[in-house]
């Protein structure tokens, strides 16, 4: 419990972090239009509401103000933060459970197989913690404004930071981030047994995940862009689009986010197959 509850302390502090820069920024602005009409004069005669001193920008809809957050200076770097968040989390357990020894007296009560297989459902709990932080942001935006018209602010063209306004935009984004992140889990799970160190383990998790990322956006991406004609195959490789990806992508990014669980996942399952060279393993 105080685990999750400190993840989530770690989630809203992120979330307040950006949200209060993104109103601090329009703060700002609109100082700066009343600052700039005063100087210019003639612009008060197009703009007279600049003249009051108190002027505010306009508030965008609570939905569009989520997604300007995701695309914001402050989490510019969090899609790989929480990687190493849910990494570290995700394989606690069952990193203690190994190398405490604890899991060969467990096995001894009950099945081995089902000792493993309980601590990777505990694991995959985690893939969650994206969806968790887009609801924080969510709360946290109705701070600043209580409004849901976001197809109208899109149609109109008015802070609009939305590629795509169905419920198929907000399918995908929800479905392909928890499969990502499932693969991600797959990944630190795996390499439980190679590392002695929880934060190795995290390490050379992260190390893994990006360079299969950088793989393919570099190598495999390229190819298959110049075979299909569809440049979007390049962006869906890289955990931070997979945040914020245009409507071309949905398809590629689903395909890939799959096939990397499905992957990962049959490495995980003949990783923990046979319990003798695991404890043989940790032993070491």
């Amino acid at each position: 419990m105080k685990k999750k509850l400190f993840l989530v302390g770690i989630l809203l502090i992120f979330g307040l972090a950006s949200v209060t820069n993104e109103i601090k920024i329009e703060n700002n602005m609109a100082k700066h239009l009343v600052h700039l009409a005063k100087e210019n004069p003639e612009i008060l005669d197009k703009f007279p509401e600049l003249g009051n001193e108190n002027y505010k920008l306009e508030k965008m809809d609570t939905i569009n103000f989520v997604f300007k957050n995701l695309g914001s200076d402050v989490l510019k770097s969090f899609p790989y933060i929480i990687i190493l968040i849910i990494l570290f989390f995700s394989s606690a357990s069952l990193f203690k459970l190994m190398k405490s020894k604890i899991i060969r007296d467990m096995s001894l009560r009950t099945s081995y197989d089902k000792v493993i297989k309980r601590e990777i459902i505990k694991a995959y709990s985690y893939s969650f913690v994206p969806i968790l932080f887009l609801v924080i942001l969510f709360i946290l935006s109705l701070f600043y404004n209580v409004n849901f018209d976001f197809k109208d602010s899109c149609i109109k063209n008015i802070n609009c930071y939305m590629s795509d306004t169905s419920l198929k935009f907000f399918f995908f984004l929800i479905f392909n981030l928890i499969t990502i992140t499932l693969y991600y889990i797959n990944i630190s799970l795996i390499m439980l047994n190679y590392n002695k160190n929880i934060v190795l383990n995290v390490i050379s998790s992260f190390l893994i995940i990006i360079g299969i990322e950088l793989v393919l956006q570099c190598l495999v991406g390229p190819i298959l862009a110049a075979i299909t004609n569809i440049q979007s195959f390049g962006n869906v490789f890289s955990s931070a689009n997979l945040w914020y990806y245009d409507s071309s992508s949905y398809l590629i990014a689903t395909i890939y986010c799959i096939l990397s669980f499905l992957i990962s996942y049959i490495i995980l399952r003949n990783t923990y197959k046979k319990k003798e060279r695991i404890f043989i393993q940790n032993d070491k």
